[in-house]
């Protein structure tokens, strides 16, 4: 999840205005369309999925504003209060075996400890005050404030963030509404058999999403080159408190409405990946296996039994031929060796007979002549 802000943090000086421009608009796309998906979701952990990726387009759009100190705070802050909105939700699935808010409610009391957990973390995902994403969203808030003086780009994504973050307190009420706060429409066991490791990480991670994890002062964050304005700081905590009193009446009046398809499948994004790119991946990796089997491999099997057959060929010429001809030299002289070690024995007779019989050649040869 972290990765890809990672890396952008790391590369980012290496990108020209332009493509930082790019990067803030890819990044605030992806928050606007995460956090409405999160609104419409049903299932406890698709809404909080949905929030991750739109808190990671909030990062990228604070690097594509060259705010990549304030985007790593907010990935500081984002580790602790994800994290144990993830268990808690993980917790109620291993204690009721159930995620849709649907079928699930009034859980306030059936597990106060996860309750009190799970309103601690989202509030720091909502941006409440004394929250550590109060203060890492309020300095991207500030970064992309500050931006607005170069041009109306930099005012859009200002206004959109601000409306991101109206979102994000609107799904956030929502689920915790139907989750914890709605009366449940069956009286709901207490379930006091968590065991205390479950308790002990969630506890420790929203103690994590308080504030003084990154900054000293609850409103205001100053350090390495960043400051935030009080102003900013004020008119931030006052947007986002408005949207949870306006989003908490808004879903205690009425039951939890039916959300249109294309918010249930994320604008179809994932369907028009599958089908731009993920089906003419499979049709090319099909392709390119048939012709791996049907030339590539014959070709390279052609050629590995080529050289077998010419290692064979090799093999016996030299084992029968250039072997037998050294082995046949070596034979003969062998031979020859043995003849004439036979002959150079040491007796007397053996040296006269063939005395006699060089003097007999010689006569022969002489008369003849």
């Amino acid at each position: 999840v972290a990765a890809g802000v990672y890396l952008l943090l790391r590369v980012h000086f290496l990108f020209t205005p332009i493509t930082l421009n790019i990067v803030a608009l890819v990044g605030i796309s992806t928050a606007i369309i995460g956090s409405v998906s999160a609104i419409a979701q049903y299932d406890i952990k698709k809404i909080l999925a949905y929030s991750t990726i739109s808190q990671l387009g909030i990062m990228i759009t604070a690097i594509g504003l060259q705010g990549t100190n304030a985007a790593l705070l907010h990935l500081t802050a984002h580790a602790f209060f994800k994290a144990g909105l993830f268990l808690c939700v993980g917790i109620i699935t291993y204690l009721f075996h159930e995620q849709d808010l649907r079928k699930i409610s009034g859980l306030r009391n059936a597990e106060v400890t996860t309750f009190i957990c799970f309103l601690i973390c989202i509030a720091s995902l909502s941006g409440v005050p004394f929250t550590s994403g109060f203060v890492s969203k309020d300095l991207i808030l500030s970064a992309a404030f500050e931006m607005t003086s170069e041009g109306r780009f930099a005012g859009l994504i200002f206004i959109l963030l601000l409306i991101t973050s109206i979102l994000t307190c609107i799904y956030s009420v929502r689920m915790t509404w139907y989750l914890f706060l709605k009366p449940a429409d069956q009286e709901t066991g207490s379930k006091n058999n968590l065991p205390w490791t479950m308790k002990a990480s969630v506890l420790l991670l929203a103690l994590g999403s308080g504030w003084f994890i990154i900054s000293k002062n609850p409103f205001h964050y100053a350090g390495d080159k960043m400051e935030v304005s009080w102003i900013l700081s004020l008119v931030s905590a006052f947007v986002i408190m408005l949207s949870i009193l306006g989003s908490y009446f808004y879903y205690k009046s009425r039951a939890l409405s039916h959300s249109p398809r294309f918010l249930l499948e994320g604008f179809y994004i994932d369907r028009l990946y599958k089908s731009l790119v993920v089906a003419p991946i499979k049709k090319i990796s099909r392709l390119s296996e048939w012709a791996d089997l049907t030339f590539i491999d014959k070709i390279i099997h052609g050629f590995a039994y080529a050289q077998a057959t010419f290692a064979h060929l090799s093999s016996w010429t030299d084992r029968n031929l250039v072997d037998g001809m050294v082995h046949g030299f070596a034979y003969s002289a062998k031979g020859v060796g043995a003849i004439v070690r036979s002959i150079q024995n040491g007796k007397i007779q053996i040296a006269l007979v063939g005395s006699l019989f060089a003097i007999i050649i010689f006569l022969f040869f002489i008369l003849f002549n």
